[in-house]
């Protein structure tokens, strides 16, 4: 419901918690990109964008989370750099998740992301949501 997640598949069988892997949408990212109009160096404007990207992320993910309960709710996630895709095997021709194939494809970031949460020490529930970044998630690289 955010124009910058393209996609996004909610896991979390057998987890302590429910997360979701997200993709996003280069051409609203490119678009969203230039309307911060940030100054400075190339390095400096690069860390101010990934950080206010992280804040737009977490702000959807937020929003995502209102209608639902606390244990329903998405606690952690992972921004993948590329869109699920028919090539690749995880959307059907028809444009569907192909969820198993998703979770398999990327068990190893699954697992990533839910060790992460378990070596963040307890946050606030308003922190909580920074915990599905990574530095692995930088998509402007």
């Amino acid at each position: 419901m955010h124009p910058l997640i393209h996609q996004a598949v909610v896991v979390g069988d057998d987890r302590p918690c429910v997360g979701a892997l997200l993709t996003l949408d280069p051409e609203f990212v490119a678009h969203w990109r230039a309307g911060l109009a940030l100054q400075s160096d190339a390095r400096g404007r690069e860390a101010r964008e990934e950080n206010a990207l992280r804040e737009e992320i977490t702000r959807a993910v937020a929003t995502a989370n209102s209608p639902v309960g606390r244990a329903e709710s998405i606690r952690v996630f992972r921004v993948l750099p590329q869109p699920f895709d028919v090539a690749g095997g995880l959307l059907t021709p028809s444009m569907k998740l192909r969820r198993d194939a998703i979770v398999r494809h990327y068990a190893f970031e699954i697992d990533a992301m839910y060790q992460a949460r378990a070596r963040t020490p307890q946050q606030s529930t308003a922190d909580e949501q920074l915990s599905g970044w990574d530095d692995a998630d930088n998509v402007f690289r």
